[in-house]
């Protein structure tokens, strides 16, 4: 406090405080008290990013504050709620606004949209026995590549490989991803 002998002192508390006044006077002493609540600004946590399939929805979830706003607005069915529903069609960046009587805070979460894997092997080619040939797909989207048969390349798990087949082969390439699976097939003459 300020003054404590004062009858308007000024109070400037860090955290909750509880203060007593005490009077006297020639009737007696008359004892009351007050309670400052400190209020901080408010945290905000927006959560993780997240990944998603193209045409899905997530539901987002900030935490922080007694009022929440969402940016991005568009792509969610509410944007002052807690916990809205979003439906971005691209990649999308949302900052959720904490706020209570002190103020705001923000933060941020990315809802990364992911699409079913695109994948072209590229065109048939033929080879002399015993040679090599590098295979090279094309337009490939996916985190994950094998092709099949795969004793013949020299790492089945990238998008051009080298084979070397005896025979003629017909190679199977699978592009994976969260989303989905896509496969594309090449042919090999030998």
């Amino acid at each position: 406090l300020s003054d404590s002998s004062s009858y308007s002192p000024i109070a400037n508390p860090l955290i909750t405080t509880k203060y007593v006044l005490t009077v006297k006077d020639t009737c007696g002493i008359g004892i009351d008290d007050i309670v400052l609540t400190v209020n901080n600004i408010p945290t905000a946590y927006a959560g993780k990013d997240i990944n998603i399939c193209r045409g899905t929805s997530v539901n987002l979830f900030g935490n922080g504050g007694n009022k929440h706003k969402w940016s991005s607005s568009n792509s969610l069915n509410n944007d002052t709620i807690q916990s809205p529903l979003a439906n971005p069609k691209n990649s999308t960046t949302y900052i959720f606004t904490a706020i209570n009587n002190c103020g705001t805070n923000t933060d941020d979460i990315i809802v990364i949209v992911d699409t079913i894997p695109k994948v072209d092997a590229g065109i048939d080619l033929s080879l002399c026995y015993g040679d090599s040939i590098l295979l090279n797909a094309n337009g490939l989207f996916g985190s994950k590549y094998s092709w099949t048969p795969k004793n013949s390349l020299n790492n089945s798990f990238i998008n051009n490989p080298v084979a070397k087949p005896f025979e003629t082969t017909k190679y199977i390439l699978s592009a994976m991803s969260n989303c989905g699976v896509a496969l594309d097939t090449l042919i090999v003459t030998v």
